[in-house]
């Protein structure tokens, strides 16, 4: 999940974690993190761990490989980006803006998805090897303070959110997810946070958000991060280090940015969001829209699994009455809380006994 390298590495979508305490530089990737959750309070480090997170795949990677969706609810944080010609569209400055980008992003995971399966292939790396001609770029959805969208559009935003937790990473679809207040209000349903499994923490001022972002280790997390960028990374095998963060100034944000604009110039005038109406269905016809709706939905996937020893979308087709696309969306969520184990080729899944805390 996470391994020792140099910061300077082109290896596939790494970015940079941090320096452990014994000097080893610490990277870790989207093909073994797809999502992350980024917290910290103001001046921990927070924000630089983002600039260097997005600065290492525009200077390993071109337009044709990455791109990125920048959401800046505040209109603080991403302006050195605007003529980043990775970009697929403007940055998102407000929540209209957000919730329709993060639909566009449903829609996209769906059209991959549909591509990658009639290519005979199980996700974007073996579809890209095998059709370099109609190479499928990954795509970064970075937003910070993502707490100030769910305060206004939470009911509508968080069950996309969360399709594209559960089943983006296949298709090449990555969330970034920042904010200074993990039990803010508004904030993420357990099975959210557990749907995102890679978690840097920088400091917190309240000792519930260390327990939500870390679990039990309250004490030993709060004594360690001490100084400015001190954090605690924690991968979703649940493995944790501590890390002093990449320091990132503005100054390389602007070159980077100036580079990959000589480099490859040209960006997109609009996002491909726009016309798509924040009311829009963010599920098939008959999926549960609201948090409460998807959680009950939940437990019952997760009592039919226990009840009859299999966990395989036919059976939640069947006792659910789903359609075979969210009973995998249900099976992807099922695995995130360590209730199933992960797929085994053509043997069945492993049924946990007990859930296990991330």
């Amino acid at each position: 999940m996470t391994k020792e390298t140099q910061w300077q590495t082109n290896d596939t979508l790494s970015f940079p974690i941090g320096t452990a305490a014994d000097g080893r530089n610490i990277t870790a990737d989207f093909l073994h993190v797809p999502h992350l959750l980024v917290a910290g309070v103001a001046g921990t480090g927070k924000s630089v761990f983002l600039h260097a997170l997005v600065c290492s795949l525009v200077r390993d990677h071109s337009p044709e490989e990455v791109r990125f969706v920048l959401v800046d609810p505040k209109q603080v944080e991403f302006g050195a980006y605007e003529a980043l010609p990775h970009l697929i569209g403007p940055i998102v400055k407000d929540t209209a803006q957000a919730e329709a980008a993060y639909r566009w992003a449903v829609l996209e995971t769906e059209r991959r998805s549909k591509v990658i399966a009639d290519a005979g292939c199980s996700d974007i790396d073996e579809f890209n090897a095998r059709k370099p001609s109609m190479n499928l770029p990954r795509v970064v959805i970075v937003c910070d303070e993502y707490v100030d969208l769910l305060l206004e559009r939470g009911e509508t935003i968080q069950p996309t959110i969360l399709r594209l937790a559960a089943e983006g990473g296949a298709a090449g679809i990555h969330l970034v997810m920042a904010t200074s207040r993990p039990c803010g209000s508004g904030n993420f349903s357990d099975v959210i946070l557990d749907a995102i499994p890679g978690h840097m923490v920088f400091n917190l001022i309240m000792g519930g958000d260390w327990r939500r972002m870390l679990g039990e280790v309250v004490c030993e997390a709060r004594d360690m991060v001490k100084r400015r960028g001190d954090g605690i990374w924690q991968d979703p095998a649940g493995e944790r280090l501590f890390v002093h963060g990449p320091y990132f100034p503005t100054s390389d944000v602007e070159r980077i940015v100036a580079e990959a604009a000589e480099k490859y110039p040209g960006t997109s005038e609009e996002g491909p969001w726009k016309g798509i109406k924040s009311t829009a269905p963010a599920f098939e016809a008959g999926r549960p829209g609201s948090m409460e709706d998807i959680e009950a939905l939940y437990a019952q996937a997760k009592q039919a699994v226990r009840e009859s020893g299999l966990a395989a979308a036919h059976l939640l087709q069947r006792r659910l009455g789903v359609s075979h696309s969210d009973a995998l969306w249900l099976l992807a969520l099922l695995e995130a809380r360590r209730v199933i184990g992960p797929e085994r080729g053509k043997a069945p899944r492993d049924i946990l006994r007990e859930e296990e805390p991330m």
